[in-house]
């Protein structure tokens, strides 16, 4: 009962924010009966812990490509309203908020804005702050203040395993992994079948390299693959403000990059450099 009621717990614009989960997690008072989080999660990062904990960090090519369904349902929310655009987490002043969103959008979408002919570029601002990000930025705290390797990855790969994309109805025309695509490839599942792949095929290949760089990682606290070259080489701690995010790109083969998706990293970097002090 409570699952089948709990958009009723929303305000009528919370609803016209596309929040699959309403009941989300909080921060508690800490006086409060049996608190679970007190304190701000990025507080939390900066506490140093003298106990290394190897970690794997990692996000989707198209994470919220879902998104473009609800532009083109409700495209006018975003035309009326600009600021939908900007993230939660960034403090941005109420009187420099148009100002900001437009210089988003000018950074995504160009002269054109919003637009369903600039659908894709709007559903990518959502997977910067609602995915990418985040996880930069959870990367660069815990690199900064904390002890541990971490070995961050970018999913783009598309095969039959892709089952979210699916499940999501994200429009054929756009290419990518979409949120929880890469779930399949670790998990199997009979409510998607996921034992009906093939032997020998791309989906099978990539499931066996990614359970293998996974379990490898549960045994030794590094990801490797057996019987290849490839090498997945974990973050290095920010220097003079820098960050070069190393990934794993895992897509039709497994290859590391440098400076993954520089240009968006930098863009939202001094967003919140400059409005996070």
């Amino acid at each position: 009962m409570l699952a089948k009621s709990q958009k009723e717990a929303l305000t009528a614009h919370e609803k016209t924010l596309d929040s699959v989960y309403p009941f989300r997690p909080v921060l508690e008072q800490a006086d409060s009966i049996d608190p679970i989080i007190t304190e701000d999660v990025f507080v939390l990062l900066q506490r140093t812990n003298g106990l290394p904990k190897p970690m794997i960090l990692g996000v989707t090519s198209e994470e919220a490509a879902y998104k473009i369904n609800t532009f083109r349902q409700y495209l006018h929310r975003y035309t009326e309203d600009k600021c939908r655009f900007i993230p939660d987490l960034l403090n941005v002043p109420q009187d420099e908020r148009p100002q900001v969103a437009q210089r988003i959008l000018d950074f995504y979408c160009g002269p054109d804005g919003v637009c369903l002919e600039r659908e894709f570029e709007l559903s990518r601002i959502f997977t910067d702050t609602q995915y990418l990000i985040p996880a930069v930025q959870a990367a660069e705290q815990q690199l900064t203040h904390r002890q541990g390797e971490i070995f961050f990855y970018h999913f783009s790969a598309e095969t039959e395993l892709n089952k979210f994309r699916q499940l999501w109805k994200v429009p054929s025309e756009y290419r990518g992994a979409s949120h929880a695509d890469d779930v399949c490839y670790l998990f199997s599942s009979t409510f998607f079948a996921t034992d009906a792949v093939s032997t020998g095929s791309d989906a099978w290949r990539l499931r066996n390299a990614m359970c293998g760089l996974w379990t490898s990682f549960a045994k030794s606290g590094v990801p490797q693959m057996e019987e290849t070259d490839m090498e997945w080489t974990s973050l290095k701690k920010p220097v003079m403000g820098s960050f070069n995010l190393s990934a794993l790109d895992i897509g039709c083969e497994l290859k590391m990059v440098q400076n993954h998706l520089e240009d968006r990293v930098s863009f939202w970097r001094e967003m919140f450099k400059k409005y996070n002090k």
